[in-house]
């Protein structure tokens, strides 16, 4: 059995696949020349646009930019990549002549490298970027006022792949996401300073945090209303009498497959 990547899902033994994204196609034949030997699988795109969207419908596992391109600039498409919900989690090495590095990485690029193109450097940056991903555990925060639920949640979410902090009400959990965006929140609804519906409502109007997955596990008694609402605001409503962690692990780990 393989050990499997925890974003992709692909087993680690297989080729790591590859999105170039150059309009020169001699820069992308030479990586596809250099990485294919090197357990990389190469994709080229000539053009932003295309790039994008082979990015969202590839998901590769690392994706090499150039930034001087005609129609969309590699400024604007690592700007949408890293806003993009499917896509902002895909380590993007900025491979070009323009050397403005602070900006490359104010703006998201998990490397920066300069051409002339040097086949060694890209593999050894790749091989870094990725295995950051690979590694990497899934944040999650508990917003809670019953400390007893994330001594519980910790039971059952496996520490190999969850890292988990908790927050004891809603304006501590606003304020730990302000300073870590976590991966996925676990809400509770009634709770001291700031109820959950309000954390919901804060989070789903700011563009950072809209896209956050919010699982309320809460032990009210929804009105219809309040379960209309949040069907359409939150990824999934746990109640927590007869609460089955096994399953709401299987729920976590469902979402991180979605992106």
């Amino acid at each position: 059995m393989c050990q499997k990547s925890s974003r992709s899902g692909n087993c680690l033994s297989e080729k790591k696949k590859v999105l170039v994204i150059d309009d020169d196609p001699d820069a992308v034949y030479l990586l596809q020349e250099n990485l294919d030997q090197h357990n990389f699988e190469v994709i080229g795109a000539r053009n932003g646009t295309i790039g994008y969207q082979l990015a969202i419908d590839q998901k590769p596992d690392a994706i090499l930019l150039d930034i001087l391109m005609p129609e969309t600039d590699g400024w604007t498409l690592l700007h949408d990549l890293k806003t993009n919900l499917k896509t902002r989690d895909i380590p993007v090495i900025l491979l070009t002549i323009v050397d403005k590095k602070a900006l490359g990485f104010q703006l998201g690029a998990a490397e920066y490298l300069l051409k002339p193109l040097d086949p060694v450097g890209v593999r050894e940056a790749l091989e870094r970027v990725i295995g950051s991903i690979t590694n990497r555990k899934k944040q999650v925060l508990v917003v809670d006022d019953d400390p007893n639920i994330a001594d519980m949640l910790r039971q059952y979410l496996p520490e190999a792949e969850f890292n988990m902090t908790s927050a004891i009400d809603g304006q501590a959990g606003l304020e730990a996401i302000a300073i870590s965006r976590p991966d996925i929140v676990l809400l509770d609804i009634i709770m001291p300073r700031l109820n959950g519906f309000i954390v919901i409502e804060t989070l789903r109007s700011d563009p950072k945090t809209r896209d956050l997955p919010i699982i309320v596990i809460s032990a009210k008694d929804l009105t219809t209303d309040e379960i209309d609402w949040l069907k359409e605001t939150v990824t999934l409503v746990v109640k927590k009498q007869g609460f089955e962690g096994e399953k709401l692990v299987e729920e976590i780990s469902h979402i991180f497959d979605q992106k």
